[in-house]
């Protein structure tokens, strides 16, 4: 993708989350609704993760529905959660008990080792935990203030794992491969959130901008924050080299 159009992207996304993500948000059940076959979890965890990646986590927040309902039935229960706030729980949880699985494979020898390095993470789960990451930045800014609060420190780990500093694009952020950024396209369609998978390019700052308008005093922390966050990366890197 050329620089400019890069540039571009970012500039839309950062201005959609500054003004608060406010899109027409449909019924999540239109959606959810949609009868998907259940995928076992070595489909996202195998060689061929990646292209199992989208309805893998559509048979499972399926079957999460058809347990505890939709997403809005279930922020209509709660004075504090919000459906995007609910969604990014669920995600979350599926990926830890998708990582859970990958580990209990490899004690037991038998996960397929990723082609490109032996203690890299399955491409499938890796897209899974990127995309998810970058969600959560997506929605931040609809997010509950209890939601904000309670998700800061999770998120900003996972722009730590997942994520990259970028000079040309202003700063920490999520780079999205092909993959993830149709799953982010998916999720965001289950909230009304206005996304297109040709932004790959995901910032962090209209996340803390958000958390600072719901916590005035947040405001030096966040520096901090992205600075700790900047740090993490760059370390990283160095170590991966």
């Amino acid at each position: 993708m050329r620089l400019d159009t890069n540039m571009a992207n970012m500039r839309k996304t950062a201005i959609y989350m500054s003004e608060g993500g406010e899109g027409q948000r449909p019924h999540s059940e239109e959606v959810e609704s949609k009868q998907v076959e259940r995928l076992p979890v070595e489909s996202v965890l195998s060689s061929e993760g990646a292209k199992n990646l989208l309805p893998y986590v559509a048979g499972e927040l399926q079957h999460i529905t058809e347990e505890k309902g939709s997403l809005d039935e279930r922020a209509a229960s709660s004075a504090n959660q919000t459906p995007e706030g609910i969604l990014l729980e669920d995600m979350h949880d599926l990926g830890v008990g998708t990582y859970n699985s990958w580990m209990k494979q490899r004690k037991a020898g038998v996960a397929e080792p990723p082609s490109s390095h032996p203690d890299a993470y399955p491409e499938g789960y890796a897209d899974m935990s990127a995309a998810t990451a970058a969600y959560t930045l997506l929605a931040y800014p609809r997010l509950s203030a209890m939601e904000q609060g309670r998700t800061i420190d999770w998120a900003l780990q996972e722009v730590k794992t997942w994520g990259t500093h970028s000079a040309e694009c202003g700063g920490n952020g999520i780079w999205l491969g092909y993959k993830g950024a149709e799953l982010v396209q998916s999720l965001t369609e289950r909230t009304g959130l206005a996304y297109d998978k040709s932004q790959q390019w995901i910032p962090l700052q209209p996340a803390l901008d958000a958390l600072e308008r719901n916590f005035p005093e947040s405001k030096a922390q966040n520096a901090e924050r992205d600075t700790d966050v900047t740090r993490s990366i760059e370390r990283s890197k160095a170590a991966a080299r």
